[in-house]
């Protein structure tokens, strides 16, 4: 199966094409390389035979058994998920609601909780690191692959609010190992990290 992955050098869309990737899956990578970061992600995956990288959304065709993952909300104008058979997208933000567009194509959208990881900007990484409720990347993703998403009538799915994300997703690495884990990294590519 094809999963397209809209933002896919963001540092959560390259956690998503990775795990992807990983399971087995053809993926077709969107995203321009406007950034010396996305170019640095980019050469992590530019090489395997079973990720295609497209630099807009229109440039790609849509195909009935194309799952679609939208890192960021809303998606770009072109091949729009949900237009045609069975393909289906699951959007995922770090946005508010209350600012998001209904779901017009028969998929769901996820509000993730405060996730950090490897490969995010350093900023956030400091803002979110002093809240308690944050979640490791690798659970957040793990989760989104697990998932079989949606209920009937299901368009939305919050994990942000509180420690409500506690219930649905399987946290295994605590918050602070989770930080440390982030700061290592860091520590390991500054080259990366002061693009």
């Amino acid at each position: 199966m094809k999963v397209v992955i809209e933002n896919c050098f963001h540092w959560l869309g390259f956690h998503l094409t990775g795990t992807y990737l990983d399971k087995g899956y053809s993926i077709i990578g969107i995203d321009p390389l406007d950034d010396p970061k996305k170019e640095f992600l980019y050469d992590f995956f530019g090489r395997n035979s079973e990720f295609i990288f497209f630099d807009r959304f229109d440039a790609i065709r849509c195909h009935p058994d194309q799952e679609f993952l939208i890192y960021r909300f809303p998606p770009a104008s072109g091949c729009m998920p949900g237009k045609k058979g069975k393909t289906e997208s699951v959007r995922i933000t770090d946005e508010d609601f209350a600012s998001q567009p209904e779901p017009d194509d028969g998929g769901i959208v996820i509000q993730a909780p405060n996730v950090i990881g490897p490969w995010m900007d350093q900023k956030d990484f400091v803002k979110k690191s002093k809240k308690n409720n944050i979640i490791y990347v690798d659970d957040f993703i793990n989760w989104v692959y697990f998932q079989r998403w949606r209920k009937e009538g299901q368009k939305w799915i919050t994990t942000r609010h509180n420690d409500e994300y506690r219930k649905i997703i399987h946290v295994t690495i605590d918050r602070e190992e989770a930080v440390k884990k982030v700061e290592k990294h860091i520590q390991s590519f500054p080259s990366y990290y002061e693009l």
